[in-house]
């Protein structure tokens, strides 16, 4: 039972030294605002993804509050969260009643329209980033 306190105390430790380090940014409010703005939209993207099925239309705010914190878990599980994502959302899911085929379509919809947006957007910044430094070169010369 010590070496599972002292790797909780480590891992604690740990984690407000990385808080801790958001101090030493230069655009520390930046970041602060991009970081919440980036966990609202995982957020709403359960949120409204319970439109998605006449099934899961019942589902709300707590519903998904629950699911960002399980398909985080997924998320942290594997590269990208393919799989784990979509299974913990199911397991999620179906604690909630619903049944274990919607669930696994619901999990994998939400996988899968999170990863084509992020696909998306980072083609679209790909294609954006050499005109942004051509216009930030120009403006520094």
């Amino acid at each position: 039972m010590a070496d599972v306190w002292a790797i909780l105390k480590k891992i604690g430790w740990r984690m407000a030294e990385g808080v801790g380090a958001i101090r030493h940014l230069k655009k520390k409010w930046s970041f602060i605002f991009l970081t919440i703005a980036l966990w609202t939209l995982y957020f709403l993207g359960g949120y409204i993804g319970f439109m998605a099925f006449r099934e899961t239309e019942i589902y709300g705010i707590r519903e998904a509050f629950t699911i960002l914190s399980a398909g985080s878990i997924g998320m942290v599980a594997s590269p990208g969260g393919i799989g784990a994502y979509a299974f913990m959302i199911e397991k999620t899911m179906m604690l909630y009643g619903l049944n274990e085929a919607i669930a696994t379509a619901f999990g994998w919809i939400l996988w899968l329209a999170t990863t084509a947006v992020i696909v998306f957007g980072g083609i679209i910044s790909f294609v954006a980033i050499p005109f942004y430094n051509k216009k930030r070169n120009l403006e520094t010369s």
